[in-house]
């Protein structure tokens, strides 16, 4: 109740006051006025019922002295005439009852009566009468009981009791309270429509006042005004909240033509902004322009100069190797020394020319980090001998050994560091220490540090010592040389290998310089970075010794050219369609090696591996006799990602397609060393033979022999005729016809392929997308089709992400790629055809 009177309107408040509160009032007068009627009548009818049983007492004395109850009855009779008198009772001055009177209206004898006749006692009968005599004044029964004594000259000489009904004081109240009542509800009425009328010159201009502030809260109108026509409260409060909105708007006005003003100087300002930002901008790109100018210079010359040094000091090599006399020998070796200087000058500067530029570009391949670690140390153990000073290695037990990185840069950060320390260490130790520092799932990140007891470096000289061209001593009279890029260099290819450089040091004492790099974790089956060995061309002796070889292919462009490079490097091959019949070979036949393509239908390589190994596993529980199969994969994928997925699928190896038969032959070799057979040199600065599952990017197609066939011709546009003449290689006499047969199973399966994609995509089938793609992309790169090869990863890798084909004239491009590279191969048939 209490809340709906908040909520309601001021209107509605004054009504619902004054109707409670003239209700309220009208009510406590009704009830006063009631009850002094009630009491009133209520006196009226006792004194009347009284004068009455004085006079039956009265009348009744005669008899009662005479002791002559008819008489006494006769009297009684009298009380017919009041029909309120239900009874009447004459009893001596024993208590005893003498004459009685009944009216029709009484249904039954007072109880009074009875209890006096059963009365023992006159005592007790006269106690009951006196008692009976006795109502209350608030007493308000169904009857009303008047007891009066007869008395005959003054002496008490019986009793009249009259038992008389309340009947009219209820009519009475009935009609009074019904009378009231409708004064109440007239009186309500009345006032409602009064106060309805009258509350208007109240809550009207209070309405007014809150419309007003209604409309000017919508409408932000502060020049709307409060009529007033009121001097009370009310009308001192419109005046002032009238004087309150012409304050605002005078307010509203200045501010206005403040921001107005404001705008204006903004306005102004941004424009001057704007031209300083256009200024600085093209004073940056200026800047960078130089920069890079500066950078590409540097570059530039300091490879324009390694040429000539490299000559100078390789025939200062050459003139030491000859007969000399002892000064012409002191000077070819000052020559030499001298130029070995320059050359790391030229080093340094091209280093730091080639950071800036942003041409330094990090591997990621895995490397013993131990072994380079005391290879470092190794350069520097003979200079630091003479110097007298100690060079020292420090490996946690916790640091692992083949780590995932850079091991070139991570070593130049060591060298730099490690030159330093020994060039201003005279006398004491090198200490070189490596640590975990933090180790999570995928990386590592390891903590170095390079400490000495040289001559330190002063405090002033510490904040910029990492700038470039910077030397703790730049003095003319330093005493020791250089460039002051190497710790610069440091710094920068730290932070390219997600880690800091830091240094420590005390004057005199010595510095301590620490820094931090993030490996990822090496795979134990890759062999470190070992240096170029020469080409090698492999005479296999595998067919004498029997060894057998299970190329599981299903694209048959792929199988006609593995098959032809194993059976030329001298091995048994056997051919499985899917890793199905894979697995059916392999339980009937021992292979040294399976080649396991790792998308084939049926079941795929990575599917057929996992078998593989699970046999493995079930039969060595089973303590039965068992033999580690080697699985090498071959797929066209070469992502990180995917070489993980050859490893945890089981495989041993890993080679990515198109692949050439020396990669071939030289991975067999290494996991095959008993059948290697003869190995002869053929040639200098060939690609090593990578060991393990390699990182880089597939093979480069071989170099390109001289031939006729690379002569100018319709093909060179969408042909990559090196690939050509590798298969040729294969079968240099063409006794086999395998470049015809690889190329006349291409053109049959190529138009079939064409239409399955095309379907596939019309479908929105991407996966049939994925796997034709992924199926005619590794035929066509066999067959130097490259530019078709690589619209065909475009579609394999939307239809491995199940995307849609946005480009729409991909699939275009393709066709017309697809026929051009047809029509160049089938013209390359033609000149194969006898």
């Amino acid at each position: 109740m209490k809340n709906f009177i908040r909520r309601s309107s001021i209107k509605r408040k004054i009504i619902l006051i004054t109707l409670g509160t003239s209700c309220l009032v009208v009510l406590l007068v009704s009830l006063i006025l009631i009850a002094n009627q009630l009491m009133r009548y209520r006196q009226d009818l006792q004194k009347n019922l009284a004068i009455v049983a004085d006079m039956v007492a009265f009348s009744s004395s005669a008899p009662l002295m005479f002791i002559d109850p008819k008489a006494a009855a006769t009297a009684l009779s009298s009380l017919s005439t009041n029909r309120t008198i239900l009874e009447g009772h004459i009893f001596n001055a024993e208590g005893l009852l003498f004459a009685s009177y009944q009216s029709p209206a009484a249904h039954e004898l007072h109880q009074c009566l009875e209890k006096i006749k059963k009365g023992g006692s006159v005592s007790e009968r006269l106690a009951l009468l006196e008692g009976q005599a006795k109502n209350g004044f608030w007493y308000f029964g169904s009857s009303y009981d008047m007891v009066r004594p007869i008395l005959s000259d003054g002496r008490n000489i019986g009793f009249v009791l009259l038992h008389s009904s309340t009947a009219p004081l209820r009519d009475m109240f009935i009609s009074v309270v019904s009378f009231s009542a409708v004064i109440l509800i007239s009186a309500m009425f009345l006032v409602y429509f009064i106060v309805s009328r009258l509350q208007n010159m109240i809550t009207q201009p209070i309405v007014s006042l809150a419309q007003t502030m209604q409309k000017i809260s919508d409408t932000k109108d502060y020049s709307l005004r409060v009529v007033n026509d009121n001097s009370d409260e009310t009308g001192q409060l419109i005046d002032g909240f009238n004087e309150m909105l012409g304050q605002i708007e005078e307010r509203d006005t200045k501010l206005g033509l403040q921001r107005d003003e404001l705008e204006s100087t903004v306005e102004v300002r941004t424009e001057e902004l704007r031209q300083m930002v256009t200024d600085l901008e093209m004073a940056r790109d200026s800047a960078e322009a130089a920069s890079r100018a500066k950078s590409e210079f540097l570059a530039n010359m300091s490879h324009e100069i390694r040429t000539p040094m490299n000559g100078v000091l390789g025939m200062t090599e050459l003139l030491m190797g000859t007969e000399l006399a002892e000064k012409q020998r002191k000077f070819a070796q000052t020559i030499y020394q001298s130029g070995t200087s320059l050359l790391g000058v030229i080093n340094d500067i091209l280093d730091f020319s080639k950071i800036e530029a942003g041409k330094v570009e990090l591997e990621k391949i895995s490397f013993d980090l131990h072994e380079m670690l005391k290879g470092v140390l190794e350069l520097f153990s003979t200079s630091a001998a003479l110097k007298g000073v100690e060079v020292h290695l420090s490996i946690d037990a916790d640091v692992p050994q083949i780590v995932s990185g850079d091991p070139l840069r991570v070593r130049q950060v060591l060298l730099n560091l490690l030159s330093n320390a020994v060039k201003f260490t005279e006398l004491g130790e090198v200490k070189v220490a490596v640590r975990v520092r933090e180790r999570n799932s995928g990386s590592i990140a390891l903590r170095f540090s390079v400490q000495d007891s040289g001559v330190g470096i002063k405090p002033e000289q510490l904040a910029k010592i990492f700038e470039g061209f910077t030397q703790a001593d730049g003095s003319m009279t330093r005493k020791f040389g250089g460039t002051g890029l190497g710790l610069t260099i440091a710094k920068q290819l730290a932070e390219m290998m997600g880690g800091e450089i830091t240094v420590e040091s005390t004057p005199g004492i010595g510095s301590c310089f620490f820094f931090n790099i993030r490996f990822g974790y090496g795979i134990a089956a890759e062999a470190v970075v070992v240096s170029p060995e020469p080409d090698v061309t492999i005479v296999s002796t595998a067919v004498e010794r029997g060894v057998s070889i299970l190329l599981a292919e299903d694209n048959p462009v792929n199988q006609e050219v593995g098959l032809q490079m194993l059976e030329c490097l001298g091995y048994q091959v056997t051919v499985a369609e899917n890793g199905r019949e894979a697995l059916d070979f392999l339980e009937r036949d021992r292979f040294a090696v399976v080649l396991m393509d790792c998308q084939m239908p049926v079941l795929d390589g990575y599917s057929a591996t996992r078998i593989i190994r699970e046999r493995e596993n079930a039969a060595a529980a089973g303590e039965g006799k068992t033999t580690h199969q080697l699985v090498i994969a071959l797929t066209g994928h070469v992502g990180a990602d995917d070489r993980l997925i050859c490893i945890d699928a089981g495989m041993d190896d890993y080679l990515s397609k198109p692949y050439t038969i020396k990669q071939l032959g030289s991975i067999l070799s290494r996991w095959l060393p008993q059948c290697a057979g003869e190995i002869i040199q053929t040639g200098q600065g060939a690609e090593p033979a990578s060991s393990g599952i390699p990182v880089d990017a597939p093979s480069a197609p071989p170099e390109t022999p001289t031939s006729s066939a690379t002569s100018e011709s319709p093909a060179d546009s969408h042909l990559d005729l090196s690939y050509i003449e590798s298969i040729r290689m294969i079968d240099p006499q063409g006794k086999k016809r395998l470049l015809h047969t690889v190329i006349t199973k291409y053109l049959e399966e190529a138009p079939r392929l064409l239409a399955d994609i095309q379907h596939a995509a019309s479908v929105s089938d991407m996966e049939g997308v994925y796997k034709k793609a992924h199926y005619l992309k590794s035929s066509s790169a066999n067959l130097g089709a490259v530019k078709l090869a690589a619209e065909c990863e475009t579609l394999e890798s939307i239809g491995r992400n199940n995307s849609a084909i946005e480009d729409a004239t991909l699939l275009t491009r393709f066709e017309s790629e697809l026929n051009a590279v047809s029509v160049a191969l089938a013209a390359l048939l033609n000149e194969e055809t006898p």
